[in-house]
C-alpha cells in the first residue's frame, strides 16, 4: 500500500476527491507503520492478514472431551472441551478462565503438575491444532465431583469434608477463552460458553446453560 500511495503522489494534478483519497491512505500507511511503537495499545490485524480464530466445543462423541475410564481400579470421568485454531495464523497464550465455585484459570489436558505453567501462561496452537481443557472430574463411586482449576489449593478445597462439591448440585460454570495472534501480538475477542456440570448415572456431563431443566 505504501508503494501504491507514493506512486499516486508524484501525479501533478488530480481532482480534490483523488487527493483526499490520498491524504487518507498516506495517513493509514503512517498509523500501520508506528502502531507497534505505540504503548499500552493492542495491534489490530491489517487489511489482508490471516484470519485468526478460535472454536471452543465440548462433543461427547469425542473421547478425550468425555474421558471414561470404566474399567480403571478407581473408575472416574473427566470432562473437557475442545479448543481449535480455526483461522489460518498461529494462535499464543491459549488459555481457560473457568468461573464457577471459584474464578481461576483451567487446567489444560495432562498439565498435572504445580505450578500448572502451561495452563496459566497459556499454549501455543498452530492453525488446525486441538487442545483440550479440563473442567469437571468424578470417581463413579463417590458423591463429589471437583472442578479443575489449576490451582492445587482450589482442588484441595472442593473435597474437603462438609464443603464437598455434590454431582446432585448441578453447578453452573462459564468458561471464557483467550488468545493472541502470534504474528501481531493482539488479542483476539474472548470465546465465552457457560455450562451446568450434571449428573449422568454416576458420571457427570455437561449441559449448555438453559438448554436444561
Amino acid at each position: 500500500m505504501a508503494a501504491v500511495v507514493a506512486a499516486l503522489a508524484v501525479i501533478p494534478v488530480g481532482p480534490p476527491a483523488a487527493t483526499t483519497v490520498l491524504g487518507a491512505l498516506a495517513v493509514l500507511v503512517v498509523l500501520a507503520a508506528f502502531a507497534s511503537a505505540i504503548p499500552g495499545r493492542r495491534r489490530l490485524p491489517l487489511i489482508g492478514v490471516p484470519q485468526a480464530e478460535v472454536t471452543v466445543v465440548f462433543d461427547p462423541s469425542d473421547d478425550q472431551c468425555v474421558q471414561n475410564r470404566a474399567g480403571h481400579p478407581q473408575p472416574d470421568v473427566q470432562l473437557r472441551l475442545r479448543a481449535t485454531n480455526s483461522g489460518a495464523v498461529d494462535l499464543v497464550g491459549v488459555r481457560a478462565r473457568l468461573k464457577g465455585r471459584h474464578e481461576h484459570f483451567a487446567r489444560i489436558r495432562h498439565d498435572n503438575t504445580p505450578p500448572y505453567s502451561r495452563s496459566n501462561d497459556g499454549i501455543t496452537l498452530r492453525p488446525g491444532q486441538s487442545d483440550y481443557f479440563d473442567i469437571a472430574f468424578c470417581h463413579l463411586h463417590g458423591p463429589q465431583m471437583v472442578l479443575q482449576y489449576a490451582d492445587l489449593y482450589l482442588i484441595q478445597e472442593q473435597v474437603i469434608t462438609g464443603n464437598l462439591t455434590l454431582k446432585a448440585d448441578r453447578t453452573p460454570i462459564e468458561v471464557e477463552i483467550e488468545a493472541r495472534r502470534a504474528d501481531t501480538d493482539g488479542w483476539l475477542p474472548s470465546v465465552t460458553h457457560r455450562y451446568i456440570v450434571a449428573p449422568d448415572g454416576d458420571a457427570i456431563t455437561l449441559i449448555a446453560d438453559g438448554d436444561g431443566k
